[in-house]
C-alpha cells in the first residue's frame, strides 16, 4: 500500500540506487526456523546454495541485521571465512569458484524481537504470544533472514518450521510433511518457483482456518484457505472478507489467458505491523483493517475485493515476472493497480467505475501538488518511498493510456510479455519492446515523457464562440512546465465533446505538442454551445481548469455524457464559490448518482458559511449510501455551527446509526468532535472505550473527535488514558489526538503532553505507534524531549527511516518554530470563526 511521505520526494537524504552484482547468485535457500513465541524469538539455520555466474568469484554478501550468536560454515572441502558488521555478513571462500559451480553456506543465529520483518501477536486474553508471521516488502527480510535482500536475487526455497505441536505452520509453496517430537512439531513446505526475499513468507501459531473453495486455476484445481490467529476474527468474518477469491482467480486467469502458477492460494490476517496487504507467493497476508463483517461490507467490501484482486494480480506482475530493481516497480504495482481497474470495470456498473477512476486520478494529482517524480526513478532514501501515489494510480494511468493507444493489440501483447519473461527479471525497456513488436508503433517518446520524466499535463481550457462566423474555438494551454523540476510539455491528444443542440454532439481532438504550450480546435457551431466537455471518457492523465461558464457547467452536472464529466463539472462549479452555484449543487443532489453526490460533498467542504453547512445538513437527512456518507461527514467536520452539531447528534442517536458501518459512525464522531462543544465530551469518551469487532474504526473516530474538541477536559482525558489502549490503531490514534489537543494550549501547558508522548516514543514496542508519537511530539514542540525523538530511530527498520528523519529534523531544528506555527493556526481559526459569524449575520439580514 502507498507509503506515507512528509514533504518532497526522496526524504532528507536521497541517493541513487542500483541493483547489485550477482557473481555468486543464490539459487536455493533452506530455511530452518525454530520459533519461541513466548519470547518473541527464533533460532534460524539458513542454508544458502549459490552458483557462480563468473569464474574466479569467491565473495558473497548477505544482509542480516542484529543477529545473535552468528555462526557461518561451508560444505566440506570448501573453507571460508566471514566478517559481520551487524548489518551484513561478508563471506569469502578460500578457493575461487569455477563458472557454473555450486556451493552451500550455512548461517546459524538467533533473533529476538526483531525490529521488523518477523511479527509476533499476543491476543489481549493471552499471557504470551500465540502466533508469528513475516512481512518483508521492500527490504525487511534482513531483520531475521540471512539473504540477498533484493528482488534481483530469486532462489527457490524449502521451509522447516518448528512450533508447538498444537500449532499450525504455513509457508510459501506446497506442503511436504510434518513430524512431531514430544511437544514440538516441524512442518515442511517447498517452493519450486524462484522467489525474491520480499515474497518469502510464513505464518505459524494458534490459528483458526476455513476453507474458501477450490478455484479453477486454468491448469488444475487451486484450493483456497483462510487463516487468522485465534480470537482476532471469526470464520464468518474471514469468509465475508475474502470469500470472492475463487471468483477472482477464475476471472484473472481468463483475462490474462495464463494459468495460475501456484497449486494453492492461501491467505491470512495478522495484526501488528503489516499495515496493508502483501502478495507473498501463494500466501497472501492481510492487516485486520482490510477485514470486514456483514455490517462493514456495504461501505468497505468493494475496496477489500479490489485489493484482493490487486494482490492476486501480483501473481503475474511481480511474482512470476519480477522487477529487476525497485526503480522499475511500476511494472508490478502500476500493473496490479491497473488490473484492479479492469476488474472493477468488469464487475461494477459504469457509474461506479467512473467514480473509481476519478478518485484514482485525484489521488495521483493530489500527490503531484506536493512533489512530482518520474515513475521510473532510482533516487530515494529508502526503497519503500517509491510506493506512493505516483507508483500505484500514476502507473495505472500510464497503462490505461497505452491500452487506449494500442487498442486491440494491447492485451495480446501483455500475454506475450507474461509468457516471455515468466520466471525472469524485467526492466521498463523490456515491456516497451514487447508492446512495440506487437503493435508496430514506436513508443520511445511516450515512455520518455510519461515514465522517465516527472509530471503530467496541467491544462487551462478556454473557449470563444463567434456568432457571426459560426465558429467555436476551444483553446488548451499546457501550464505544467517547471524547468527546475524537469517537467516539460507533453505530446498527446485530448478529446473535446460539444453539445451544439439538445442531445446533438460533435467532437474532435486537440493535439498537444512539446513544441508549443498552446493548441486549439475550431468547430462549426451556429449557436452558443450547451456543453463543452474535455476528455469525458478519461483517456488522458491530466489536470484541468475550465471556467466554461455557469450555464454550461450546470448543464454538464445534470446532462453530462458521463459520470466522470459530471464530477469534473461539479469541481469547477464548486470552485467558483458563488452562493448561486453552491445552492444549485445542493438542489441537484437528489437527482445525482451517489458517486457524483460524494464529489459534491467533498468540494463543498472548503466553502464556509451557513449556506453550505445547511446544504450538507439537509443531505445528511436523506443520504443512505455509506461511501457518500463518509465524504459528507468529512465535509461537515469543517463547518462549526450549532445546527450541524445537532444534526450529528441526531444521527448518532438514531436507529439508523445502529445499522451503519462502523467506519461511518466513526466519521460522524470525528465530525461531532470538530464542532468543539464541551457537552459532547462524555459521548466521545464513552464511544472511544466501547469494545469493537473486527477493527476499531468507530473507537478511532471518537479519539480523533476528542483531539479536535479543543477543551482542557478532552486534553486531560486523552492524557490520562493514553496508555490504556491495547490495539495499535487506538494507541497510534490516541497519540495523534493528544498532539492535536495539546497544540491549542499555551506552550507552557503542553509539557504534560510532551512528557507522555516522549514516553511512548521510548517505550512502545510498535514502531508505527512510536513514530506517530514522535510526529505529535515534534508538532507541539519537543522542548526538552528531543532525545526521545532521536531514541525512536535506532528501533526502526529501513521501512520507516525517511519519515523518522523528517520528524527528527522538524522537531529538533529552529526552536520555537512549532509554537509559531501553532500560534498562526490559532489566529487563522479565530479569524475564520469571526468570518463565519459575520456571514451568518448577513444571511439572517437577507
Amino acid at each position: 500500500m502507498p507509503c506515507r511521505h512528509a514533504g518532497t520526494f526522496g526524504g532528507p537524504f536521497p541517493a541513487p540506487h542500483y541493483p547489485p552484482s550477482l557473481l555468486l547468485e543464490p539459487i536455493h535457500v533452506g530455511i530452518g526456523l525454530c520459533l519461541h513465541l513466548e519470547a518473541a524469538a527464533a533460532t534460524c539455520t539458513i542454508t544458502t546454495t549459490v552458483r557462480a555466474n563468473q569464474a574466479g568469484a569467491r565473495e558473497l554478501v548477505l544482509n542480516g541485521v542484529s543477529f545473535n550468536d552468528l555462526r557461518v560454515s561451508g560444505t566440506a572441502g570448501h573453507e571460508l571465512v566471514h566478517r559481520y558488521d551487524g548489518e551484513r555478513i561478508f563471506i569469502v571462500w578460500a578457493t575461487p569458484f569455477n563458472a557454473g559451480e555450486e556451493r552451500a553456506v550455512v548461517t546459524a543465529y538467533r533473533v529476538c524481537r526483531p525490529v521488523n520483518g518477523m511479527l509476533f501477536y499476543r491476543h489481549t486474553r493471552a499471557d504470551v504470544n500465540i502466533a508469528a508471521s513475516s512481512d518483508h516488502e521492500t527490504e525487511r527480510a534482513r531483520y531475521w533472514l540471512a539473504c540477498v535482500d533484493h528482488p534481483s536475487s530469486r532462489p527457490r526455497m524449502d521451509w522447516a518450521i518448528e512450533t508447538d505441536a498444537a500449532h499450525t505452520a504455513v509457508a510459501n509453496g506446497d506442503y511436504v510433511d510434518e513430524t512431531i517430537t514430544g511437544e514440538r512439531k516441524t512442518t515442511r513446505w517447498r517452493l519450486e518457483h524462484p522467489c525474491p526475499s520480499y515474497l518469502a513468507c510464513f505464518v505459524a501459531g494458534d490459528l483458526i482456518s476455513v476453507d474458501a473453495g477450490v478455484a479453477d486455476g486454468g491448469a488444475g484445481p487451486v484450493p483456497i484457505k483462510l487463516f487468522a490467529p485465534k480470537g482476532l476474527l471469526t470464520e464468518a468474518d474471514l469468509l465475508c472478507s475474502y470469500g470472492k477469491t475463487k471468483d477472482n482467480i477464475e476471472w484473472i486467469t481468463r483475462m490474462l489467458g495464463t494459468p495460475l502458477p501456484w497449486r494453492k492460494y492461501y491467505q491470512f490476517v495478522f495484526p501488528g505491523g503489516l499495515g496493508g496487504a502483501m502478495e507473498n507467493i501463494s500466501l497472501i497476508a492481510w492487516d485486520p483493517r482490510f477485514a470486514v463483517d456483514a455490517r462493514l461490507r456495504p461501505e468497505r467490501g468493494w475496496y477489500v475485493d479490489s485489493i484482493n484482486l490487486h494482490e492476486l494480480a501480483h501473481t503475474y506482475f511481480g511474482n512470476t515476472v519480477v522487477s529487476r530493481d525497485y526503480s522499475h516497480n511500476w511494472l508490478k504495482e502500476g500493473w496490479a493497480s491497473y488490473m484492479q481497474w479492469a476488474y472493477t470495470e468488469a464487475v461494477e456498473d459504469a457509474p461506479f467505475f467512473e467514480w473509481f477512476v476519478y478518485h484514482q486520478l485525484q489521488s495521483y494529482l493530489g500527490e503531484c501538488k506536493t512533489y512530482r517524480r518520474a515513475i521510473v526513478n532510482n533516487t530515494y532514501q529508502v526503497s519503500f518511498q517509491l510506493y506512493d501515489e505516483h507508483l500505484y494510480p500514476g502507473g495505472a494511468w500510464r497503462l490505461r493510456m497505452l491500452n487506449q493507444r494500442l487498442g486491440d493489440a494491447f492485451w495480446p501483447a501483455v500475454r506475450t510479455y507474461l509468457k516471455a519473461f515468466a520466471g525472469d527479471v524485467v526492466e521498463t525497456t523490456d515491456f516497451r519492446r514487447v508492446l512495440e513488436k506487437a503493435s508496430g508503433q514506436s513508443l520511445v517518446l511516450f515512455f520518455e515523457q510519461w515514465l522517465y520524466k516527472p509530471g503530467c499535463p496541467v491544462l487551462k481550457v478556454t473557449h470563444v464562440h463567434d456568432a457571426a462566423t459560426e465558429h467555436l474555438t476551444v483553446t488548451v494551454e499546457q501550464t505544467q512546465v517547471d524547468p527546475a523540476a524537469g517537467v516539460g510539455l507533453f505530446d498527446a491528444s485530448v478529446e473535446v465533446h460539444v453539445e451544439v443542440a439538445d442531445g446533438q454532439w460533435i467532437q474532435g481532438d486537440v493535439i498537444l505538442t512539446s513544441l508549443r504550450s498552446i493548441s486549439s480546435i475550431t468547430f462549426k457551431a451556429a449557436a452558443a454551445p450547451l456543453q463543452i466537455v474535455i476528455d469525458p471518457h478519461f483517456k488522458l492523465c491530466h489536470a484541468q481548469t475550465f471556467a466554461a461558464g455557469d450555464d454550461i457547467l450546470r448543464r454538464t452536472v445534470t446532462h453530462g455524457p458521463s459520470q466522470y464529466a459530471r464530477m469534473n463539472a461539479v469541481v469547477s462549479l464548486a470552485a467558483s464559490g458563488t452562493h448561486s452555484n453552491l445552492e444549485f449543487l445542493g438542489t441537484q443532489l437528489p437527482t445525482l448518482h451517489w458517486g457524483v453526490r460524494e464529489v459534491v460533498y467533498t468540494n463543498l467542504a472548503p466553502h464556509g458559511g451557513p449556506t453550505t453547512a445547511g446544504i450538507l445538513v439537509r443531505a445528511l437527512q436523506t443520504e443512505d449510501e455509506p461511501r457518500a456518507l463518509m465524504s459528507l461527514l468529512d465535509a461537515l467536520a469543517k463547518h462549526q455551527y450549532p445546527f450541524v452539531a445537532a444534526a450529528l447528534r441526531a444521527l448518532l442517536s438514531s436507529d439508523k446509526a445502529a445499522q451503519l458501518p462502523q467506519t461511518v459512525v466513526g466519521a460522524a464522531l470525528t465530525a461531532l468532535g470538530c464542532q468543539r462543544d464541551p457537552a459532547d465530551l462524555d459521548l466521545l469518551t464513552g464511544q472511544a472505550a466501547v469494545p469493537f469487532q473486527v477493527y476499531p474504526w468507530l473507537q478511532a473516530g471518537a479519539l480523533v473527535g476528542l483531539g479536535h474538541l479543543h477543551t482542557p477536559a478532552a486534553h486531560a482525558w486523552l492524557l490520562a488514558n493514553l496508555d490504556t489502549f491495547e490495539h495499535p490503531k487506538l494507541r497510534l490514534t490516541a497519540c495523534a489526538s493528544l498532539g492535536t489537543a495539546a497544540s491549542w494550549l499555551p506552550s507552557d501547558d503542553r509539557e504534560p503532553a510532551r512528557a507522555a508522548l516522549a514516553h511512548v516514543c521510548c517505550a512502545d514496542e510498535d514502531a508505527a505507534v512510536s513514530l506517530e508519537a514522535a510526529d505529535a511530539l515534534a508538532a507541539i514542540g519537543a522542548g526538552q524531549h528531543t532525545d526521545a525523538l532521536r531514541s525512536v530511530r535506532p528501533r526502526l527498520s529501513n521501512f520507516h527511516l525517511a519519515r523518522a528523519d523528517a520528524i527528527i529534523l522538524r522537531g529538533t531544528a529552529q526552536p520555537g518554530a512549532a509554537a509559531e506555527v501553532s500560534r498562526l493556526q490559532h489566529v487563522v481559526e479565530t479569524l475564520t470563526a469571526r468570518i463565519d459569524k459575520l456571514e451568518a449575520a448577513l444571511a439572517e439580514k437577507n
